[in-house]
């Protein structure tokens, strides 16, 4: 072994290990345990615990006064391998660790930088390893009984010979979790491939379908178009010619219609002459009949109301008498009622003055007979107790005299120990105040740890939970950023590949990155050179069609030189849009005063930015081209300015100036090529505040890190301080107790001597004075005896005369309230009688004023009714007048029907004329508008050809049909127009896409079937290397269990003992644990747990002999194993190393003796400088002295 920097070790350090046992001593502290952990250190242990340490820097050697800390620690072990124990055909092994104050550690094998994994390996099978007993240190005893029974498997495991298969068995359950998370994530693809082929395949064949039915729509169109254009002119002559007809028949029917209307206005003055003489005598007539009817009405009515009003008079005279009747009877009554009032009142009077004196006389006896029961009881009990108490007293004389004389002697004695006591109390008290003072002052402080430590704790956990929070948010900016970055760079490429742009601008696009004349010839597609405002990408798409795909150039020649390389590259057709000859125009006056109405937005070519350079290009192709808010603002300008302008919405909706409406639905996921910048622009926003999100989060995650460990730092130092308060605090505590059990003890015995004292004065006061009362009681008694004999006969006739005169009073008293009672009763009644009837009588009276009152009114009515009728009549002369008015007005009537008469035939031929006006003027309209639709048609053709196809007339004549026919040209159009449109969104790229898809189904579905068989084959290496696990586990520990049978009984000279296996619940031999049980000689068979340590360490000690006898180990090393054991057991414990040692090498760190005296070598380790352990040769017999002074 070489160690440097080790703990203890700080110079380079050499110790040569012989054949055989090898011992090494030193007294407690000098580090001789360090060269045990040193060995674990190097094979491999990760727990700074082992190394007695907190962390794993801790093993590098710190400094003393003397000498300053080391930067690393180093430690090599050197292994003779001439018999190959280590798998390396090399006849020397060296392993080796190093590691440095930052705690970065580094492993060799024979010098060479290797992985703790490669280390472990090499060991297994070896019998060395950390986890068996190569290595028995401090404790590891203890950890072996007391673990329980599935932690002690790792041992026999090691022994066993199976960790090597262990290892194996885990790496490949490893790599069959690897295989089926890559199974899981091919699966996944697989699936997610399997989602995307049927739409695909869907989409290939609509594809497809489409292209067919695009290109037959296309012939379709071009030869409708030349077939129109050729055709237009005779169909122009035709309308024109049956306008002009329909034109001269329109002016001779209005001719006619005219006279028509001069004859009827003449009619209609002499209708409207006759109408209003007729008003006049009408007026008149009606006045004259109202007359005449309200004379007669009025005169029949005056009648019938001075007949009821004589009836109202007869009823209230009947009624006025009955209530006067009624009247004076109820007075009478009244009149009786208040005379028995008066005379009931007087008799009451009589009778409370008398209820009064006898309740007087009545009072007066009783209080007279209840004074003289009470004096006498008073005095009869005086005397019975007085005599009682003279009595108790004469009995108990001798007994108060006694007790006297005990009492005084028993005071005496108390007043002299009480000061004693007293004065120790005083003392006690003082040390008591001092002890509650330092108790207070320690809770006080705790309590303030307490409240550090709780913020601490909730700083603490409150990190943890906002640790746990940020992360999951890192978590979440991560995937977010991730996906934006993502989408961002998926928009830019499928802006910079022109997608949306066809076939020949993406060559076309391409090329120009490479070829820099290209690229100067061109300044740019019209959607690259324009910026849409926000929301009207849409309708601004729809305006320019497929004019957002065409190149602008400086020139022809510009123009000319990029189609001359579409031609020979064979990239197709590009349209192109030169500077100096497209000069659009702006909108004139006119026109710009459809912007003044409702809903119009503006002329298209005003709402974009562009340069000015550019202006002519844009006004050429927008044109007139207007944009309103919807289909119905467009609908009604077209109509309002007879189709001038194109117009299209806002939702994408157009309206060509032929008439022509195209619209419907768009799918709101179909990417617009105008906002592709703004898609791109936001994204990277959204990403850019994605990352300074991240970024903020990763700086807050920090910072809780920093507080939460300052928090864990201050949870530590405050338990630690609590700690140990508490435990002075208890010892304070303690004293606190006995000091107060002292005091109360004191306390208490001080108050029952105070107690007995006064209670014993007080004893001997009341003794003496009892005594002296004694005779002047009995005296007293006598007399009292003798005046009580006499009053008592005196009282006794006078008590009998008053309760006869009581008995009498009171019958009379019961006599004289029952009348007053009555009475009062008779006089309440009378009382209610009088307030009804002084009711009534009002009630009476107020009805006779009223039948009064209208007895007069009524008879003043009756006369001026009288009077009335007799004023009203009607005279012979308006009669006359009547008569006349109503020949006139039969007269006029008369001539008004047959001038009606009239007027309805010229009614009829008028209406006959409108309506033939008016159907030559519709038969105009619908002409003069198919004329106009003709020419509009030709127009919206000649673009539509242009825009869809880029033909003109001249160039579409190459696409001519000769046979084409014309009879059903337009319903096969608009039949393929709807069977394209019954396709809906066509994806152009999806006969590629599905033939890419379909290719890596078919490499994922063969990869899948790849994992499944290794996963096959890896399913049977686990299987083959779990039997062969179990065989060798189970044949290891049966023979390591016959072994533990006889060096246990060796050890103890007798007993039995033995391993099992304890069964697992799932039935896996390999996860199940190993119990130990043993029953050393006189006791019963128990878990090892029962017995003691010494007991523990010599039945581990067995098993590890056990062990070796089935497998020697190259070497082991025990570190005071037999610290717990006797001279005795430490001898057969000796014996049996030795007995060993032929076939392992033995390290023993020991202070025994018996373990010295088989030792092959000693060496001793020792500090001859302070915290610095150094190596030294022992001589035998001066280990054996040292051992000896240790023991």
């Amino acid at each position: 072994m070489e160690l440097q920097g080790f703990k203890s070790f700080a110079d380079k350090t050499e110790i040569t290990f012989q054949d055989g046992i090898t011992v090494i001593v030193g007294p407690n502290g000098c580090g001789k345990s360090n060269v045990a952990e040193a060995v674990k250190w190097v094979l491999g242990d990760q727990r700074p615990s082992a190394m007695r340490g907190k962390s794993m820097t801790d093993v590098i050697f710190k400094g003393t006064e003397a000498r300053r800390s080391l930067s690393y620690a180093e430690v090599n072990l050197y292994f003779d391998n001439k018999n190959r124990i280590f798998p390396i055909e090399s006849d020397d092994v060296v392993l080796g660790r190093k590691i440095d104050r930052s705690g970065v550690g580094e492993y060799f094998i024979n010098k060479q930088k290797c992985r703790l994994k490669d280390v472990i390996t090499l060991l297994h099978d070896t019998g060395i390893g950390r986890e068996g007993y190569s290595i028995v240190g401090q404790g590891r005893v203890a950890q072996i009984i007391q673990a329980k029974p599935i932690d002690r498997r790792s041992i026999f495991e090691e022994a066993a010979g199976i960790a090597n298969f262990k290892a194996q068995k885990d790496e490949t359950e490893r790599k069959l979790d690897r295989a089926n998370e890559s199974l899981a994530r091919v699966k996944d693809i697989l699936h997610e491939l399997e989602l995307r082929l049927e739409p695909l395949a869907k989409q290939a064949r609509a594809t497809e379908k489409y292209n067919a039915l695009y290109q037959e729509l296309k012939d379709a169109e071009i030869n409708y178009f030349i077939y129109r254009y050729e055709n237009n002119k005779s169909v122009v002559d035709a309308i024109t010619e049956k306008l002009q007809k329909i034109i001269l028949d329109t002016v001779k029917f209005e001719q006619e219609y005219q006279e028509n209307e001069t004859n009827y206005e003449k009619y209609k003055d002499i209708i409207a002459k006759i109408d209003e003489e007729i008003s006049v005598l009408n007026a008149e007539l009606l006045k004259l009949n109202v007359g005449l009817a309200t004379a007669e009405g009025e005169s029949k009515l005056y009648a019938e109301r001075a007949l009821s009003v004589s009836n109202e008079i007869k009823r209230l005279e009947q009624e006025e008498e009955i209530k006067k009747e009624e009247l004076d009877g109820k007075s009478k009554e009244l009149v009786d009622k208040v005379t028995e009032k008066e005379v009931k009142t007087g008799s009451l009077e009589k009778l409370e003055a008398e209820l009064k004196d006898v309740t007087e006389k009545y009072n007066a006896v009783t209080e007279k007979l209840s004074d003289d029961e009470r004096a006498r009881e008073i005095s009869q009990r005086n005397l019975v107790l007085t005599a009682e108490e003279l009595g108790n007293i004469k009995a108990n004389l001798g007994k108060y005299i006694a007790e006297r004389d005990m009492s005084a002697k028993r005071l005496e004695f108390l007043k002299g120990t009480l000061k004693d006591k007293k004065a120790a109390l005083d003392e006690e008290y003082v040390a008591n105040s001092v002890l509650e003072g330092n108790i207070t002052v320690a809770k006080n402080k705790i309590a303030s740890l307490d409240m550090t430590l709780n913020e601490a704790n909730n700083a603490y956990f409150d990190n943890v939970e906002t640790l746990k929070s940020f992360n999951e948010d890192k978590n979440k900016f991560t995937n977010r950023i991730t996906a934006l970055e993502t989408k961002h760079m998926l928009a830019v490429q499928a802006k910079e590949s022109y997608d949306s742009f066809g076939r020949a601008i993406q060559l076309l696009m391409s090329d120009m990155k490479v070829n820099p004349e290209l690229k100067r010839r061109s300044q740019g597609l019209v959607a690259e050179i324009i910026r849409t405002p926000e929301g009207m990408e849409v309708a601004m798409d729809v305006a320019f069609g497929n004019g957002l795909r065409n190149i602008v150039t400086n020139d022809e020649e510009d123009a000319k030189y990029i189609i001359d390389f579409l031609k020979r590259k064979g990239y197709g057709q590009v349209t192109f849009q030169p500077i100096n000859v497209i000069r659009g125009r702006k909108p004139d006056a006119d026109q710009m005063r459809v912007l003044k109405e409702h809903g119009v937005i503006g002329f298209a070519a005003d709402l974009i930015e562009y340069e000015s350079r550019f202006e002519g290009v844009i006004r050429g192709m927008l044109g007139n081209t207007l944009v309103v808010n919807n289909l119905d603002t467009a609908i009604g300008i077209s109509k309002m300015y007879r189709y001038t302008f194109k117009i299209v919405t806002l939702d994408g909706d157009f309206i060509a100036a032929h008439g022509a409406i195209t619209g419907g639905s768009r799918k709101p996921d179909v990417a617009n090529i105008l906002a592709k910048d703004r898609e791109i622009a936001e994204i990277k926003a959204n990403l850019d505040k994605a990352r300074r999100d991240f970024d903020n989060i990763v700086q807050m995650c920090n910072e809780a890190e920093r507080e939460k460990v300052l928090a864990e730092k201050t949870i530590k130092d405050t338990e630690a301080e609590i700690s140990a308060l508490k435990i002075q605090l208890s010892v304070t505590e303690e004293k606190f107790n006995k000091s107060k059990e002292i005091i109360q003890s004191a306390e208490s015995e001080i108050k029952a001597q105070a107690d007995e004292i006064q209670s014993l004065s007080d004893i001997v006061r009341d003794t003496e004075e009892k005594l002296k009362l004694a005779d002047k009681m009995e005296s007293d008694i006598k007399a009292q005896r003798e005046n009580a004999d006499a009053e008592n006969a005196q009282s006794k006739s006078v008590t009998d005369e008053n309760k006869k005169l009581q008995a009498a009073l009171n019958d009379k008293l019961m006599s004289v309230r029952l009348d007053v009672t009555k009475t009062k009763t008779d006089i309440d009644q009378i009382d209610l009688d009088i307030s009804r009837l002084k009711k009534e009588c009002q009630s009476i009276s107020n009805l006779l004023l009223d039948i009064s009152a209208s007895l007069t009114t009524n008879r003043a009515s009756l006369k001026q009714i009288e009077d009335a009728g007799k004023r009203k009549a009607i005279s012979e002369d308006d009669r006359r007048k009547i008569e006349d008015i109503e020949r006139k007005l039969n007269a006029f009537k008369a001539t008004k029907a047959s001038t009606n008469e009239e007027i309805s035939v010229i009614d009829g031929k008028r209406d006959t004329l409108n309506k033939t006006i008016n159907d030559l003027k519709e038969k105009r309209f619908k002409e003069e508008n198919r004329l106009e639709q003709t020419n509009n048609e030709i127009k919206y053709l000649h673009e539509h050809i242009w825009e869809e196809y880029e033909l003109t007339y001249q160039t579409a004549l190459e696409f001519k049909n000769e046979e084409f026919e014309i009879k059903d040209a337009q319903q096969n159009i608009s039949r393929l127009k709807k069977s394209i449109n019954a396709l809906g969104d066509v994806n152009p790229h999806a006969i590629e896409e599905y033939k890419e898809v379909s290719e890596r189904f078919e490499s994922e579905t063969a990869q899948c079937e790849d994992i499944e068989k290794g996963k096959a084959d890896l399913i049977k290496i686990i299987e083959d290397l779990t039997t062969e696990m179990t065989t060798r586990f189970t044949d290891a520990f049966n023979e390591i269990n016959e072994n533990f049978k006889e060096t246990f009984t060796a050890l103890f000279g007798g007993g039995r003992a033995k391993l099992e296996i304890v069964e697992n619940p799932n039935g896996n031999p390999l996860e199940s644990g190993i119990e130990i049980y043993a029953q050393p000689p006189g006791k019963r068979m128990l878990n090892i747990s029962s017995y003691s340590g010494g007991e523990q360490t010599l039945i581990a000690i067995a098993i590890l002999f056990a062990i070796i006898k089935m497998r020697p180990m190259p070497f082991c090393v025990l570190d005071e194993i037999d610290t717990a054991l006797d001279d005795a057991n430490a001898g057969l414990l000796a014996k049996y190393l030795k007995h060993f040692s032929e076939r392992t090498q033995f390290i023993i760190i020991s202070h025994r003796k018996p373990t010295m005296e088989i030792a092959d070598n000693i060496f001793g380790v020792s500090m001859e400088e302070r915290g610095v352990s150094t190596l030294l040769s022992v001589n035998l017999s001066e280990a054996l002295k040292y051992a000896t002074k240790e023991n």
